[in-house]
C-alpha cells in the first residue's frame, strides 16, 4: 500500500484503524494491516471513536462514515464542507470540523455547533467532561467550557501559522484542568490555559509543520510532524 494516510485511532493493540487517500481504511489486528470497505472514493482526513464499535471518519466533499461494529456505513454528506478533523469522547457527541463550520454529526439532521466566528477549523479535541478545543487558520485557538460556552483563546500576535493539532486537558492526566496545547505550521507550539497561550521554542532546527499532539496515560505530551 503506497497511499497517504491522514488519521489513526486505536483503543487496543488488536484494533487500530488508519484512514487516508481515496477512501482507504486499514485495520490492524495486532498482526497485520487489512484494507476495509469504506464505500467512498473520497480522501478521508480524520478518525475518532467513543468505543471500538462506534467509530467516526470525516473527509473531503463533506464525507462522513460510521463504523457500528459490523461494518462501515456512509452517512449523509455535507458537500459544502471539507472536513479536516473529527473528535469525540465516551458519553459525548461527535463533532466534525469543516472548512466552513463546526458540526455535530451523531444526530441527523446535523446541527451547527458554536458561534458564527467558529470557522475554518483544522484541529479539534473533546474531553470526557464536555470541554472542547479547536484550532484553525491564522493561529486561532478556541475553547469550550464544560458548560458549553465558547471563547477565543488569546495567543501571541505573531503566531499566525495554521493550527493542525490541539488538545485541552480535563485534569485526569495529571495536568491542570483546562491546560491547552496547540501545534501547527513552521514548528509552532503553543501552550497555556483558556486565559492565554505562549509560544514554546523547540529550537532553530524545528521549522517543519507539526501535525498532531496527544497525551500519554502518564500525562506526557507527544508532538509529531513532518520529516519525522
Amino acid at each position: 500500500i503506497q497511499s497517504d494516510l491522514h488519521g489513526v485511532w486505536g483503543a487496543t493493540s488488536d484494533q487500530v484503524v488508519a484512514v487516508g487517500q481515496d477512501g482507504l481504511i486499514l485495520l490492524n489486528n495486532g498482526v497485520s494491516w487489512t484494507p476495509q470497505t469504506s464505500g467512498t472514493p473520497a480522501t478521508l482526513r480524520a478518525i475518532a471513536g467513543r468505543a471500538g464499535d462506534d467509530l467516526w471518519v470525516v473527509g473531503d466533499q463533506g464525507t462522513i462514515l460510521h463504523f457500528n461494529g459490523l461494518g462501515w456505513v456512509v452517512q449523509p454528506s455535507i458537500p459544502s464542507e471539507a472536513f479536516r478533523a473529527v473528535a469525540t469522547a465516551p458519553g459525548q457527541p461527535v463533532y466534525g470540523a469543516g472548512s466552513i463550520r463546526l458540526w455535530r454529526l451523531d444526530t441527523f439532521p446535523y446541527t451547527v455547533e458554536g458561534p458564527p466566528w467558529l470557522q475554518d477549523l483544522r484541529a479539534l479535541s473533546v474531553g470526557p467532561d464536555g470541554r472542547m478545543a479547536a484550532g484553525g487558520s491564522g493561529g486561532r485557538v478556541f475553547a469550550r467550557s464544560a458548560a458549553g460556552v465558547w471563547a477565543a483563546v488569546p495567543g501571541p500576535e505573531d503566531a499566525v501559522a495554521t493550527i493542525h493539532g490541539v488538545l485541552q486537558t480535563d485534569g485526569a492526566e495529571g495536568l491542570p484542568a483546562g491546560a491547552i496545547v496547540a501545534v501547527g505550521d513552521g514548528g509552532l507550539l503553543l501552550e497555556g490555559t483558556t486565559a492565554g497561550l505562549t509560544a514554546v521554542s523547540l529550537g532553530p532546527d524545528v521549522v517543519t509543520p507539526l501535525r498532531a499532539v496527544a497525551l500519554t496515560p502518564d500525562g506526557r505530551v507527544v508532538v509529531v510532524g513532518d520529516r519525522g
